[in-house]
């Protein structure tokens, strides 16, 4: 089959996401069906070859888990594992254009595609998610929204909300009054609640750059509203579906969220219990290694 036949698949799905969201624990609930491969190519051949079963692929996400302490890697799976085969280095997530698929799609994604299953492909990105549409011309697509919360409370390294916290502190404290709030505004919204004498300073004195610092809710609300913008703009009529990991801060709510996808797809394997079961030991690895300071053991 050419090449250009292989591209024109519409069973890959490309998830769109910021990265720190739980995008790659959504891939791996969906890779759990014996309908759709996991991001690793080797695993993939072996699938196909009827020697990694739903079984198998549950085990191998806990026993990595399991294995992952102070560093997180994705637990090894992801689109170069995946997409690279024998050219792993020549396949990156920025570099997903027409002629370096032409040249190098591997054997493996080939037969994924003769045998009918589903396999994913990450953007990060609008510029990615271009490429990836432009070689891939009938991709599905799932994209996140509503994401803050769930990466304010459990990525919150991560978190615009809370990248430029220690600066804005440390200005704070260097330029309030005996009159000032002992500490600063949680966010720009709030400062209405702050004395008019302080807000005139911000506002228009020497300190107007703090504003500069302090965190705005309204840039979301935009941010959130441009990028289903540009969804929309992309989708062609093609298959598309959002995703809330917002959920992933009640178990109830992702389990019943990832199992909607399922149907969506027409996955005919759902299997509550493996579900719960990674969802369980995933949060507690994510609060282990980015809110070490917290009890993160649930019994």
């Amino acid at each position: 089959m050419e090449i250009t036949k292989y591209l024109e698949t519409d069973n890959i799905i490309v998830v769109y996401f910021p990265r720190h969201t739980g995008g790659k624990f959504l891939i791996n609930c969906l890779g759990l069906s014996n309908q759709a491969v996991f991001q690793d190519n080797s695993l993939a051949k072996l699938q196909i070859d009827g020697l990694f079963t739903p079984k198998n692929k549950i085990s191998l996400l806990l026993d990595r888990l399991k294995e992952t302490t102070n560093h997180w890697d994705d637990l090894k799976l992801g689109c170069t594992t995946l997409f690279g085969g024998e050219n792993h280095a020549k396949i990156t997530n920025h570099n997903f254009k027409t002629d370096n698929f032409i040249k190098n799609l591997d054997s493996t994604i080939k037969y994924i595609i003769e045998k009918k299953l589903i396999f994913f492909i990450v953007a990060h990105d609008d510029h990615t998610l271009k490429n990836i549409l432009f070689v891939w011309p009938n991709a599905k697509i799932i994209y996140f929204t509503d994401y803050y919360l769930y990466r304010d409370t459990c990525r919150s390294n991560a978190s615009d909300r809370y990248y430029k916290l220690s600066a804005l502190k440390k200005e704070w404290n260097l330029i309030k009054k005996y009159n000032w709030p002992e500490l600063p505004p949680a966010s720009i919204q709030t400062l209405k609640f702050f004395p008019e004498h302080v807000l005139d300073e911000l506002y228009n004195g020497k300190n107007n750059y703090m504003l500069n610092l302090i965190f705005d809710e309204n840039s979301r609300d935009n941010t959130k509203k441009l990028n289903e913008e540009n969804i929309i703009s992309l989708s062609n009529n093609r298959w598309i579906e959002r995703f809330a990991p917002d959920c992933y801060l009640n178990e109830d709510l992702t389990i019943s969220s990832i199992e909607f996808l399922y149907k969506k797809l027409n996955f005919s394997d759902f299997n509550k219990e493996y579900i719960t079961e990674y969802y369980r030991l995933w949060m507690q690895k994510i609060a282990q290694i980015y809110n070490p300071e917290l009890t993160t053991v649930d019994k």
